[in-house]
Order: structure tokens, then C-alpha cells, then sequence
């Protein structure tokens, strides 16, 4: 995943395989740190630019595909944010619990299904959008 950090329309930073921590953006190519009150537009792509970046108009620069709010470059990038939802949902200790509680037959069926529904849905949310937009055959050819 790329990232371009621009005012209007002139594009000021340009980071390749970027890793973003709040303000900071770290990629292969430079490191930034943005203060509170910038007034910067960010915007994530796939695309890799060359040249002089700050001719090229950031409009004109296709966004990153999103799931749940956040820009993915891939199917493994779905994945992530399929597990950190369902790390959300329940905790480690919470399936845990859940699983012995099934095991020895303390838990309901209802409770049983709402878990498995719930992790069902996350499931099958990510599998939508990396059926959609990263096809598998297209991750081949990569």
C-alpha cells in the first residue's frame, strides 16, 4: 500500500509500502510525522508513482480499495482485519471459555449459535469483499 500526503492539489509526500501509527507514516522510501492540525489530505493507493510526484495531480491517483474503514492491498490485508474484528468481538480467553463450556455441555445451543453466527458474519463480510475485489486467479498472476 502507497500513501500520498497533499495540499490542493500539489502532492507533497509520496511514501511507498507505507505503515501508518496515528500521525506517523513510515515506508520504504521516507518517513513522516504530520503535526495535530495539518491541512493535508491523505489518500491511499495501489499505484506506484515515478518521477517528479508533485506535478502529478492527487486526483488523478485511484484510492485504495477500503474494508471496514481501513485501505487493503490484498487478501491478506482483509484477513487481518477479519481477525482483529473477531479478536474484538471476543477475546482469546472469551473463546476459550466458550469452547470448554461447549465441550463439557454447560452451554446453550442459543449461546453456542449467537457465537458462531456472530463469528460467521465477520467471516463471511471479509470473504465478500476479497471475492469481489482480489479474486483469487487475479492473485496468481501477482
Amino acid at each position: 500500500m502507497n500513501c500520498i500526503i497533499y495540499h490542493k492539489k500539489h502532492i507533497d509526500h509520496y511514501i511507498e509500502n507505507v505503515a501508518v501509527d496515528g500521525l506517523s507514516f513510515c515506508g520504504s522510501n521516507k518517513m513522516v510525522v504530520l503535526g495535530r492540525r495539518h491541512p493535508f489530505e491523505i489518500k491511499f493507493t495501489t499505484e506506484f508513482l515515478t518521477g517528479d510526484v508533485s506535478k502529478v495531480n492527487p486526483e488523478s491517483i485511484s484510492n485504495a480499495p477500503t474494508f471496514s474503514g481501513q485501505p487493503v492491498d490484498g487478501r491478506d490485508a482483509v484477513s487481518a482485519i477479519v481477525r482483529d474484528q473477531i479478536a474484538m468481538a471476543y477475546s482469546l480467553s472469551d473463546e476459550a471459555k466458550i469452547s470448554r463450556l461447549r465441550l463439557s455441555g454447560k452451554l446453550s445451543d442459543d449461546d453456542w449459535n449467537k457465537y458462531v453466527g456472530a463469528v460467521d458474519a465477520i467471516v463471511e463480510s471479509g470473504k465478500q469483499i476479497k471475492d469481489k475485489v482480489f479474486p483469487k486467479d487475479k492473485e496468481a498472476v501477482k
